[in-house]
């Protein structure tokens, strides 16, 4: 999602997404970006008693502890040095996670010292909605939501219901009948082992879905290439919009990162596209008629047609 919208999204380990994300891009001389606060749910733990079940997330109560309010706008903060974007969006999540203190507490400058990193937090997650408008030159128009990923084995017994939670928030978005779903695979594990597809199935939205195949240097020669290969060419786990690929660099660990200054995704794709020009099985002629849909330039050039394709189904 960082790469699509140029920019730097905050990263851990574990799962580091607690809340949505709602990205909007659009062309501008001069690049600047504003991030509010969506809040449509209100936050209501209990005063005593067991903790959360899983049996406490019901249809009628699907994000406990949260509970549907009227919508709230808080504007958070304006910024025109790009730089600054990944920790400003930290902060904005941490406010959002610790309702019962006011937003302002949390925007950056204010917090007397405290880390975005370290902060502990009074909710694991929430539904409530970051929003990131950004504009700058060349970006093209796109909005879509950065959600926090299904995930089946929480490290602590006491989260078990969180389970349920961030399944129910991802099935929130999926069923809108105009959204289109990007669904990103890791080339590192079984394509068959992902709950978010059989999510997207339950729901039948693999007509309105498009899949993204992550970490292409994790693709390992033998059975896992004959898996991916077969997904490529349409013959398993099928979704409308196919599949592209992408390889994005890791800072800590790839040495071939650049530094993260003004002209880091520009080099990023361009080393993306070396390793997709040059790297086995990617070069080889049994996959090079995959190389329309490798790296993340072909992915945003068809996100924004399929999105402009939307918008003119719509109307006419």
């Amino acid at each position: 999602m960082g790469a699509l919208a140029e920019i730097h999204l905050p990263q851990d380990s574990g799962c580091c997404t607690r809340c949505p994300t709602h990205i909007k891009t659009g062309h501008a001389d001069t690049w600047s970006c504003k991030i509010s606060l969506h809040l449509s749910y209100s936050y209501a733990p209990r005063d005593h008693g067991r903790p959360l079940q899983a049996s406490d997330v019901t249809k009628n109560n699907p994000f406990p502890p949260w509970k549907e309010m009227e919508l709230v706008t808080k504007e958070f903060i304006v910024i025109t040095d790009k730089s600054e974007l990944e920790e400003a969006l930290r902060w904005a999540q941490i406010a959002i996670l610790n309702p019962s203190k006011s937003h302002k507490y949390y925007v950056p400058g204010a917090q007397n010292n405290l880390s975005p990193s370290k902060n502990t937090t009074e909710a694991k997650f929430s539904p409530n909605v970051v929003s990131v408008e950004m504009s700058g030159p060349g970006l093209p128009p796109l909005s879509f939501f950065d959600l926090p990923g299904i995930f089946q084995n929480p490290s602590q017994k006491e989260d078990d219901y969180l389970v349920k939670v961030v399944e129910n928030l991802a099935k929130k978005y999926i069923k809108h009948q105009q959204a289109l779903v990007i669904h990103a695979l890791p080339m590192s594990a079984d394509p068959t082992t992902s709950r978010a597809g059989k999510v997207i199935r339950d729901l039948k939205a693999e007509n309105r879905t498009i899949g993204v195949l992550t970490k292409a240097d994790c693709l390992q020669l033998g059975h896992s290439d004959a898996q991916f290969k077969e997904l490529l060419e349409g013959g398993a786990h099928k979704v409308e919009h196919g599949y592209f690929v992408t390889k994005q660099l890791q800072a800590s660990s790839d040495s071939a990162s650049p530094c993260r200054d003004g002209g880091y995704h520009a080099k990023s794709r361009q080393i993306e596209e070396e390793f997709f020009d040059g790297k086995y099985p990617w070069s080889d002629a049994g996959w090079k008629g995959f190389r329309n849909r490798c790296g993340t330039e072909n992915l945003q050039r068809a996100l924004s047609q399929k999105f402009a394709a939307q918008i003119i189904a719509r109307y006419v």
